[in-house]
């Protein structure tokens, strides 16, 4: 009996995890229980990078200044920058991947790497409070106020993108409703503040994206899908003052941060060529 009770009891943490993770998933909220391994351990995240042996420079390289790396200047703390990283780094693995065969015995580790990162991406603290690095002889509340819109633009985007692209969920409208409203809230208020440097129009630029393909699915359920053109009006603007008008390009700012061209391709496109007209 001892023997089977623990033989039971890594399943049972695995059931624990998985079921905490899908709940957390459908309804945006942190898990209540870690990912654990198929020995009931708890799984330390690996890179899919590293897993699938792929050695070319990661895309979120492409500029240390750009993407998330934007917020090592705002005293972000560096795990939270590290987990925002891993969204990028995931989504390459899964372009280079999807285009060769996987040996079978990666399978696994990948799908565990897949679901830490989502554990830890839901986990992320709401209040800007938590996840900054205190400066002396700065205020708190001052760095605060700037990071804010910034942060919560960029945590609702990734768990957005996530939930659509690195772990597609097979109904997404009840995500859909939870997140998109929040992210019209942070870029208008970016907006407001007059975040216009590079990476917050980077940041804009990319969270707009993934909004108006996410809200294209709402057509006949938002207003004749007024929610994806106001988002393609703001991805507009933010490539405009960027100083991008080709898709290509367009694209390079899109993987610093998350971007699966075989998934995203497609609708990113007709977004990318409807702008204008919105």
């Amino acid at each position: 009996m001892l023997a089977s009770s623990n033989q039971a009891f890594p399943s049972s943490r695995l059931i624990f995890g998985s079921a905490s993770l899908i709940g957390a998933v459908n309804n945006v909220t942190p898990p209540s229980f870690p990912p654990v391994n198929m020995d009931g351990c708890l799984y330390d995240f690996q890179s899919p990078l590293e897993i699938l042996d792929i050695t070319d420079p990661h895309w979120h390289q492409g500029t240390l200044n750009g993407g998330f790396h934007a917020f090592r200047a705002l005293n972000l703390k560096p795990e939270v920058i590290q987990t925002l990283l891993d969204i990028s780094e995931f989504s390459q693995a899964l372009e280079i991947g999807l285009g060769r065969p996987i040996d079978k015995g990666l399978i696994t580790p990948l799908l565990d790497s897949r679901s830490h990162l989502l554990y830890r991406l839901l986990s992320l603290p709401i209040s800007v409070g938590e996840v900054l690095v205190q400066t002396p002889g700065i205020p708190s509340d001052e760095n605060s106020e700037q990071v804010s819109p910034l942060y919560a633009c960029a945590r609702l985007a990734a768990q957005l993108y996530s939930l659509h692209v690195i772990l597609p969920v097979p109904r997404t409208a009840d995500v859909r409703q939870i997140l998109l409203p929040q992210i019209m809230t942070q870029v208008s208020a970016m907006d407001k503040g007059m975040a216009t440097n590079e990476a917050s129009l980077q940041l804009t630029a990319w969270a707009c994206m993934v909004a108006a393909i996410a809200s294209s699915a709402d057509s006949d359920e938002i207003n004749n899908n007024s929610m994806e053109k106001w988002f393609a009006r703001h991805l507009a603007v933010a490539a405009a003052r960027l100083g991008i008008f080709g898709y290509g390009e367009m694209r390079e700012v899109l993987q610093l941060f998350g971007w699966v061209n075989a998934a995203c391709d497609k609708h990113g496109t007709i977004i990318w060529h409807t702008r204008w007209n919105e």
